[in-house]
This record gives C-alpha cells, sequence and structure tokens, in this order.
C-alpha cells in the first residue's frame, strides 16, 4: 500500500523543466514520532518512482534517528516517498531549504 507521495521540481533560466543534474544534491527527510505509526525508524527509506519500469525503488539512505532525519544524495528529480518495510508509505515529509 502507498500512501501520501511528493515530488521535486526544478527550472532552468529559460523556464524549462530540469529532472537531471550534473551533480549530486543532498535530500534531508524529518520525521515525527507520531508519523511512524508503530514502524521502526531504521526500516524507513527513501524511493523514487521509475515510471519506465512502473514501480518505486530504493534509494540509498541514512536515517538519524536521534534527529529524526533521512537523508539521501541524489542527481536527479521525479516522485519520491518514504517507505518502510513492506513498502508501506508512512508520511508526507516536510521539506525545507
Amino acid at each position: 500500500m502507498l500512501g501520501q507521495v511528493f515530488r521535486i521540481e526544478a527550472q532552468n533560466e529559460d523556464g524549462n523543466a530540469v529532472t537531471t543534474f550534473n551533480k549530486s544534491y543532498t535530500i534531508v527527510v524529518t520525521y515525527t514520532e507520531q508519523s511512524l505509526k508503530g514502524m521502526r525508524p531504521e526500516d524507513l527509506q527513501l524511493y523514487f518512482y521509475d515510471s519506465q519500469q512502473s514501480n518505486w525503488q530504493p534509494i540509498p539512505t541514512q536515517v538519524d534517528t536521534v534527529a529524526r532525519t533521512i537523508t539521501a544524495t541524489l542527481d536527479h528529480l521525479t516522485q519520491f516517498a518514504v517507505l518502510a518495510a513492506g513498502n508501506k508509505a508512512i508520511f508526507l515529509p516536510i521539506i525545507t531549504r
């Protein structure tokens, strides 16, 4: 069961959509204890939706259970979701700059 999904979008100076980058960037997603709904923080992982394969692909993710953050390094933009074991989306993250 998939729950809430989020998308990150970017545009170049001409206003055209950008989906890939020459250099990587880091995304940090925060979570709360309430958002876990009984799931273990160490099971959390960031996924992206692969439209060519029509499925969710895991992204290497670091979970900091003290800071309650999920961190990943990416070079593309698409739909993302934070999932736990069994591909259950658990929350819509708060995205900050």
